[in-house]
């Protein structure tokens, strides 16, 4: 699940590609969990706070050192610690549309 094409350090992304708070006038973040991933990496941009086993799947809950949250699917013969600091990163292999008040802001 490490094949990308598009790699953003999504802490340091402009943040029409990171999101940011609601409330700010500023577009909402929608990631689906097959579009992020991570690698471990102790000066990486999150930490892996929780993990859901689906299966043939793993969900992992991410908190970004911004305080926002992801999700991200895994294999589940990898399993990650809870407490693992770890680099977040869309993998998409798509470009990815940015709504703001229903209307599009970015086309990737």
């Amino acid at each position: 699940m490490h094949g990308v094409s598009l790699l953003i350090n999504i802490a340091t992304a402009p943040c029409v590609l990171r999101g940011c708070l609601l409330g700010q006038n500023r577009p909402a973040h929608a990631l689906r969990a097959d579009n992020v991933d991570f690698e471990p990496d102790e000066t990486g941009n999150a930490v892996i706070s929780e993990r859901f086993f689906r299966g043939a799947l793993d969900v992992y809950r991410l908190w970004l050192d911004t305080g926002q949250v992801l999700h991200s699917f895994n294999e589940h013969a990898v399993i990650l610690p809870v407490g693992r600091r770890v680099r977040t990163y869309i993998s998409a292999g798509h470009r990815l549309v940015v709504f703001q008040e229903g209307r599009v802001v970015s086309q990737g």
